[in-house]
């Protein structure tokens, strides 16, 4: 049987506007183990989906800035060495949501000595990446390699101590330890105290149809396959299963939101927001969204401020995804949404108070999902818009 899906057209017009201080905060590390009385090279490091890394507690609230880690090409190949550093929330000991990923090229620099570190190598979060870390709370920084790059290698402190360690091996199984030697890294953030409050928040409609497979029936020597049943999915019917779902999951105390509820992305989690942009709940165990790991950026940045000039553009894959298998009784389901976004940041002019306004659209014109409506195959085609409103960045 042939299988047939149709394209559509999905947008998302995400406009925000933002008050930026004129004077820039100043970066703070949060995490750091370049302390070292000596160092071990490590690697090379697995490829892609294997990878080592460590387990890590966050000392001052604030937004992911820069990663950096040591990293060296020793290959000798004439083939750099690259991979992708990838930042995770920690679920009960375990890696858990992915929060940030960026690619990573490691310095040609042979190692001569155990005590040698090459220069860190820097990765920084732009506002498509933009990633609240929360102080006193455990992350998973890891690093993989790149499949068919140079060999690439890291290095491990060898006085200081990881909370715990991870990594797939070579048959793919997860494993921790206490006690291992942490490889080299920093992190720093913007400081933040009051992150709902400097959170770009998009109010999101979704309209979209899904087609579900149709039933097959056999008789007389014949199968027949029932051409596919069409849905509607709109935001009204998300809203339906969600407070149905977290109804029923303990979050909140109805199985209907309030007429005039909205979806909302706030930073990087889904909630729900009555009329007047009051909170609701928390959905983003149920909703969530993530960027691929590549992100090309083309525009121009002010040097002195960190301001755009006045206008930055990023492209990459974004990918929104409903799923609520993890709640007894619920729904049943399970889809996603992907496209390729394209999102343009304008920094205005300064305002008499210092500040500086900001809005950012984005636009994914076509994308495409598929998904389980209580175990039956569909796929989904639809659009997606948003509408960013006001909000300061302290």
């Amino acid at each position: 049987m042939n299988k047939m899906t149709r394209a559509f057209s999905a947008t998302i017009a995400l406009s925000v506007w933002m008050l930026l201080s004129g004077a820039a905060q100043a970066s703070v590390v949060v995490y750091d183990t370049t302390g070292g009385d000596s160092y071990n090279e490590v690697g090379p490091v697995y490829s892609s989906p294997e990878y080592i890394g460590d387990k890590f507690t966050v000392s001052t609230s604030g937004w992911l800035n820069t990663v950096a880690l040591a990293l060296a090409d020793v290959s000798y190949t004439g083939i750099a060495a690259h991979g992708t550093v990838t930042l995770w929330s920690d679920n009960s000991g375990v890696v858990g949501t992915q929060l940030f990923s960026a690619a990573i090229l490691a310095t040609n620099f042979p190692s001569s000595s155990n005590s040698e570190l090459p220069p860190l190598t820097t990765v920084s979060a732009t506002a498509a990446t933009r990633v609240f870390l929360a102080a006193g709370s455990n992350y998973w920084i890891t690093l993989s390699q790149t499949e068919g790059s140079g060999d690439l290698i890291c290095f491990s402190a060898v006085n200081l101590t990881s909370l715990e360690q991870v990594y797939f091996d070579n048959n793919g199984l997860e494993q921790y330890g206490t006690g291992s030697q942490p490889i080299v890294a920093t992190i720093s953030v913007t400081p933040d105290s009051n992150p709902e409050a400097n959170s770009p928040t998009n109010i999101i409609a979704i309209t979209a149809t899904a087609q579900l497979q149709g039933i097959t029936n056999s008789g007389g020597g014949v199968t027949a396959i029932d051409a596919p049943t069409e849905h509607a999915v709109n935001t009204k019917l998300l809203l339906e299963w969600l407070a149905e779902d977290e109804y029923k999951a303990g979050n909140y105390s109805s199985s209907t939101f309030p007429s005039g509820a909205q979806l909302a992305l706030v930073g990087a989690d889904f909630q729900i927001l009555d009329r007047h942009n009051r909170f609701l709940v928390d959905v983003s165990n149920i909703l969530t969204c993530e960027n691929g790991i590549n992100e090309v950026v083309s525009g121009r940045i002010t040097d002195r401020t960190g301001l755009y000039a006045p206008t930055l553009t990023q492209r990459y894959i974004f990918k929104i995804t409903f799923n609520d298998s993890s709640i007894i009784g619920g729904e049943g389901i399970n889809f996603y949404l992907q496209g390729l976004m394209t999102g343009t940041t304008t920094d205005m002019a300064s305002k008499p108070d210092g500040k500086y306004a900001e809005s950012n659209s984005n636009l994914m014109p076509f994308a495409m999902g598929e998904g389980l409506w209580q175990g039956t195959p569909f796929v989904i085609s639809g659009s997606l818009t948003g509408a960013g409103r006001l909000f300061p960045i302290n």
